[in-house]
């Protein structure tokens, strides 16, 4: 039905519905998964047929302005076939999608709104792995706000129910949460905004290859967000960040509990359009188990820009860092000064940065704990972790949910380059290409000491002839012992970095480029050298189209560890509009390491097209992903297909 004219007052009325709309959609989807090793080759291929009719209708009950509805609904059939090498087996399942929201009073200072979700979405994990999910989700939004009070109130609450199985993956989540949030603005930008919400989390998802233990959690979460300008010239602007958090785990008979209390203030001082000065404060508590951690730090400093060319820094600092058995201390200046102007064929630019801390280290303790770092693994690259010296032995990783724990050898491993650690993903192991871990581990302390780092980075960039860049950096950290013998090495070490890049037109549109770098890293604990070398070159073809080809090669030499790289690897990505409404994209990704101890192979194909006429659409893409370590092998194959006609 049509819509409401541009100024034209809706009709009071009892009942009326305002518009239908919806969808029909016929889909096809096929996952394969191959895992071969010396011993043999696994098999996994599951498909579905799916067709979907989906209907949203819209009204309203005296008047959209009283109570409006939004409800929508339609039935899902969906055909299934599992193949493996133990058998197949067929299932047909009868499946409903449907929405519902009422909202009440939308132009009143007291709106009001109920909502209920079933929904049968088809999730993605990774680049070629799908799976079906039910989701339910019920709840309702509550708001008060001008004349009724002088401050925005909202209240959001709902449950989130979500289940699901993949080929790797078993998701089984509730989700209770409420979030209570008062704004208030004043003058141009200002405001405050105080927020508090507090999450209910039961999970029984994690990997069907593992045991899965159930885990609950319970997070609180307050937190102020200000920013304020004042002044005569309104030349101060302060912000300021304060958050606690509390989080309580039950993991078995296991019920571990955090809490951390952030303050950051920052103002800003501008003295003149030149001028200007900062202060900044941070301030983290945090407590989790038997480790009580404080961190503070503040820094002062002014920054000039007297014109176009010239811009310097300068602060003093203090950092103030204590947990159980480990204080650290430091205290420090630093500046910066950088120079950019024109030259005949481009630009120079010049930099200069240096830094002079004091540190006091008492570490009566040999080693500190960490609980929770969160990283992600991707592909097999290596993650290196936060804290150095990492004690062998005291790694663990979970997911993030906490009702897994992965086994070192099987799901990944771990590589210890002088005094760094690094977590990499196995092809063969449970944990999924780009999942986000947790990591809790001990690192060592090493000893009390006072010494003193003296820091300087000078840089330079010449920019020729618009397409050209000749670019160098050096970097040396000097380190001094004032007192105390340290039970770990200090580090100092010289850096040197430099480059050229070029992206060259050479005919109408196409491109030619790429970037040629050397680094040598100069210390006493892990020294390395590491060249690379990027190439493109990118064409505009006809009907449309574009075609960009790169090429790389990386070769990193770490002189005290056998762990090195040697990466050749290539792209292909074509985009084109062939016509009759229709868009192709086609891309190809290949790495190849063969440095490490362990070589590694990554390949990757994407076929997409779609075709469009007014509410009719065709999709179809096709993708496949290759990974190879070791002596293992895993691929995985996706196609999909979706007719779908709007109406």
């Amino acid at each position: 039905m049509p819509a409401f004219a541009l100024g034209q007052e809706p009709e009071i009325a009892p009942f009326r519905l305002t518009s239908i709309e919806g969808y029909m959609a016929l889909r096809y989807a096929e996952d394969e998964q191959r895992l071969g090793s010396t011993g043999g080759v696994a098999r996994e291929r599951r498909s579905t047929w799916e067709e979907e009719v989906f209907v949203q209708t819209r009204s309203y009950i005296y008047h959209p302005n009283f109570l409006k509805f939004d409800l929508g609904a339609g039935p899902l059939f969906a055909q299934n076939r599992f193949e493996s090498d133990a058998g197949s087996s067929r299932s047909n399942d009868g499946l409903y999608n449907l929405t519902a929201r009422a909202s009440f009073l939308e132009q009143k200072p007291y709106p009001f709104a109920l909502y209920y979700e079933h929904l049968n979405p088809s999730v993605s994990v990774g680049l070629t792995q799908t799976f079906r999910q039910e989701n339910d989700k019920y709840g309702f939004n509550l708001a008060l706000r001008q004349p009724l009070t002088p401050i925005l109130l909202t209240l959001d609450a709902f449950r989130l129910t979500t289940k699901g199985e993949g080929f790797d993956i078993i998701v089984d989540d509730t989700i209770d949460q409420a979030t209570l949030r008062a704004h208030q603005s004043f003058g141009a930008g200002n405001y405050n905004q105080l927020m508090f919400q507090t999450t209910h989390q039961e999970s029984l998802s994690g990997s069907p290859n593992l045991p899965i233990q159930p885990t609950t959690t319970d997070t609180d979460l307050w937190n102020l967000d200000s920013r304020a300008t004042f002044g005569a010239q309104r030349q101060f602007l302060l912000t300021n960040i304060v958050s606690y958090t509390t989080q309580n785990y039950t993991l078995g008979s296991e019920t571990p509990a955090r809490r951390d209390l952030r303050v950051s203030p920052d103002l800003r001082w501008e003295h003149s359009p030149a001028l200007y000065s900062f202060y900044r404060v941070n301030l983290l508590q945090s407590e989790e188990r038997q480790l009580e951690t404080l961190h503070r730090s503040a820094v002062a400093g002014l920054a000039h820009r007297p014109d176009d060319r010239w811009f310097t820094t300068t602060d003093v600092h203090a950092e103030r860092f204590d947990a159980t058995g480990f204080t650290q201390h430091t205290d420090g200046v630093a500046g910066s000064i950088s120079y950019r102007r024109p030259i005949p064929v481009g630009s120079l630019q010049l930099s200069y940065a240096a830094r002079y801390d004091l540190k006091d280290r008492d570490a009566p303790a040999v080693q500190v704990a960490i609980f929770g770092e969160r990283i992600t693994l991707a592909d097999a690259i290596a993650v290196t972790l936060a804290n150095d010296f990492i004690v062998p032995g005291t790694i663990v990783v979970r997911n993030l949910t906490r009702t897994q724990i992965y086994a070192e050898g099987l799901d990944y491993r771990v590589i210890a380059i002088g005094a760094k650690t690094q977590i990499q993903r196995l092809v063969a192991g449970n944990i999924l290409d780009g999942q986000e871990v947790l990591v809790d581990y001990a690192y060592q302390t090493g000893g009390s000491v006072a010494y003193a780092t003296f820091d300087q980075n000078l840089q330079t960039n010449l920019a020729l002839f618009r397409y050209y860049n000749l670019f160098a950096r050096y970097r040396d950290v000097a380190q001094d012992v004032r007192s105390g013998v340290p039970t770990l090495p200090l580090n100092p070490g010289r850096n040197t970095l430099y480059g050229a890049r070029a992206d060259v037109p050479v005919w109408r549109e196409w491109m030619v480029g790429g970037e040629v770098t050397r680094e040598e890293q100069s210390e006493d604990i892990s020294p390395y050298m590491r060249r690379s070398i990027d190439t493109y070159v990118q064409l505009l073809l006809p009907y449309a189209s574009t075609l960009r080809v790169a090429g790389r090669r990386v070769v990193a030499d770490n002189l005290n560890s056998p762990e090195d790289v040697d990466l050749r690897g290539y792209s292909v990505l074509l985009r084109a509009r062939p016509g009759f409404r229709a868009t192709l994209v086609a891309e190809a990704n290949v790495d190849k390491d063969i440095g490490g101890t362990i070589p590694r192979e990554f390949q990757s194909r994407v076929l997409a097209a779609e075709w469009r006429y007014r509410q009719l659409s065709l999709r179809a893409e096709a993708r496949s992903a290759r990974e190879v370590q070791g002596g293992f092998e895993r691929e995985r194959r996706l196609i999909r297909v979706q007719a779908r006609r709007d109406f």
